[in-house]
């Protein structure tokens, strides 16, 4: 195989340098393009829409709170609920024993008494 020549070599690197400043200038071309494009760009704001829009957006906003509202409170009542619960069943559980407790007192007074 035989090496190409440094002629070749230099011809073959000055055409891809020409390729390079031919695709530098049609970027050049395009950026200018494109910057004039964009220094001729208006943009237009209707005030009173994006008012409506926040006005639109704050009410959802609103009804959605009211609902996260409602259901903290629901969530509340039911705590409360299960907290009575727990202590009417506690009150039971006391009182239930209390009156084991009272029945074996007389049961014991009884048998001391009598024997």
């Amino acid at each position: 195989m035989a090496k190409p020549k440094l002629t070749e070599i230099t011809e073959v690197l000055l055409e891809q340098i020409l390729e390079l400043k031919k695709a530098v200038s049609n970027n050049e071309k395009i950026q200018h393009l494109l910057i004039r494009k964009l220094d001729e760009l208006d943009v237009k704001v209707n005030i009173d829409e994006l008012k409506q829009f926040e006005i639109a957006r704050r009410r959802h906003v609103e009804e959605e709170l009211i609902k996260v509202d409602e259901v903290y409170r629901n969530i509340l009542e039911e705590k409360r609920e299960l907290q009575n619960e727990s202590k009417n069943k506690a009150l039971l559980y006391v009182f239930s024993v209390s009156v084991l407790l009272f029945l074996l007192a007389v049961a014991f007074f009884y048998f001391a008494v009598k024997g």
